[in-house]
C-alpha cells in the first residue's frame, strides 16, 4: 500500500451537510469527512474497472484503502482544525495561538495558559478550538444556496409542498487531504462524486497526486487532524499499539454515516473533537498512523476517517509557514 497526499477539486458544488433539518440539506461541512472521501474513492475505482466486486466485500469487512479528511486550501495555504488553544478577537479579528507555548508547558508539566481578552481591544477572546484556520486567519469556504423541487415518483411531476434547500460548497474549491491505496493503482486525475445530489451534478471532484507521504516521530506530543475515539489504548491494524495519557480538547458525538452494505446508519458515538492536542506513547508507530488514521469496528460497523494523529510539529510548521 502506498501513503500519498492529494489536492481535491470541486468541479460542481457539492453538498456536505452535517445533518438533514426540515429546510433540507442545509449547514454544510467546511470539509470532507475522511469516510465520506474514502467511500467516493472506492465507488470511482470500482467504476473505472480498479476494483472488483470481491474486493468490495474485502473493504466493507477489512478496510485497506483509507482517507483522512479532507480540508480546504485557501490562497495556497492548507487549513487545519485549531487546537483549544488558538482564539479570536470579536471585534478585532485578531488571532491569538497560544499552542506552541502551551506545548512546552505540556512537556514541563505546567498547566496550559489562554489569553483572556485581547491586548488592543480588552474584549474576552472567543474560542475557535475546532474551526479551521490557515497562516492567513480563520478560513471561510465559498458556500451557496439553493431550492429544488419534489418529485412524485409514481407521476413524474412536482410534487406539491414538497420544496427543499441545499447549501453547498461552491465549485473551484480545492482540499488537500491524504489516501492509503493499492501501489498498484494512479490515482492522479481520477475523477469522484461526493457528498449527496450526485445524480443531478452535485459533488463532481478530480483528485490530483502531489506526492508520496512519509513522516518520522520523536516525540510523544500529537495533534489530532481528525476527531478521535477517546480510548486510553488503541490497537491498530498496522501493528502498532498507542497509549494515551492525556487529551486537550472536546467531546462530542458523531453521527459516523451509512453502512451500505447493511443498508443502515452507522452507530452515533462520543469523539473528541479534530485540533486537540494528545499526550501518547506509540509503540511500533508506523506512518499510517499519522496519514489516514486507525479503523475501528463499532456495533459491527467499521469506522474510518478518524484518529488521525500526527505529529505536533506538523501542526506548528502550518501555522509559521
Amino acid at each position: 500500500m502506498r501513503l500519498i497526499q492529494v489536492n481535491i477539486k470541486l468541479k460542481s458544488p457539492a453538498i456536505i451537510s452535517a445533518k438533514r433539518t426540515k429546510e433540507g440539506y442545509v449547514k454544510p461541512l467546511r470539509y470532507l469527512p475522511g469516510s465520506t472521501l474514502r467511500g467516493a474513492v472506492i465507488s470511482s475505482l470500482y467504476v473505472e474497472g480498479l476494483l472488483n466486486e470481491e474486493n468490495l466485500k474485502r473493504e466493507a469487512k477489512n478496510p485497506s484503502i483509507l482517507a483522512s479528511p479532507a480540508y480546504p486550501i485557501i490562497d495556497g495555504f492548507k487549513s487545519y482544525p485549531a487546537t483549544p488553544f488558538v482564539g479570536k478577537c470579536k471585534l478585532c479579528g485578531k488571532i491569538y495561538d497560544l499552542t506552541e507555548i502551551n506545548i512546552r508547558n505540556i512537556i514541563e508539566s505546567k498547566d496550559p495558559v489562554f489569553h483572556g481578552e485581547c491586548e488592543k481591544c480588552q474584549v474576552p477572546i472567543e474560542p475557535l478550538y475546532g474551526k479551521l484556520i490557515s497562516k492567513r486567519g480563520e478560513v471561510e469556504v465559498g458556500i451557496f444556496r439553493s431550492t429544488s423541487v419534489g418529485i412524485d415518483k409514481r407521476r413524474g411531476v412536482s410534487a406539491r409542498g414538497m420544496l427543499f434547500d441545499y447549501e453547498a460548497i461552491k465549485e473551484g474549491v480545492e482540499f488537500w487531504a491524504r489516501l492509503r491505496i493499492p501501489r498498484e493503482i494512479e490515482i492522479d486525475g481520477l475523477e469522484i462524486f461526493i457528498g449527496r445530489g450526485t445524480s443531478r451534478g452535485f459533488g463532481h471532484a478530480i483528485i490530483k497526486f502531489t506526492k508520496e507521504y512519509e513522516v518520522e516521530v520523536d516525540e510523544n506530543i500529537f495533534y489530532a487532524l481528525s476527531a478521535l475515539v477517546p480510548l486510553k489504548s488503541i490497537k491498530t491494524p498496522y501493528g502498532a499499539t498507542i497509549k494515551i495519557e492525556e487529551v486537550y480538547g472536546r467531546c462530542k458525538q458523531l453521527q459516523t454515516g451509512w453502512d451500505i452494505e447493511k443498508f443502515k446508519p452507522r452507530p452515533i458515538i462520543n469523539v473528541v473533537e479534530s485540533g486537540a492536542v494528545v499526550v501518547a506513547e506509540v509503540e511500533h508507530f508506523k506512518p499510517e498512523i499519522s496519514a489516514v488514521g486507525i479503523p475501528l469496528e463499532v456495533e459491527d460497523s467499521w469506522i474510518t476517517g478518524l484518529n488521525v494523529l500526527t505529529p505536533i510539529s506538523e501542526y506548528l510548521a502550518a501555522r509559521r509557514e
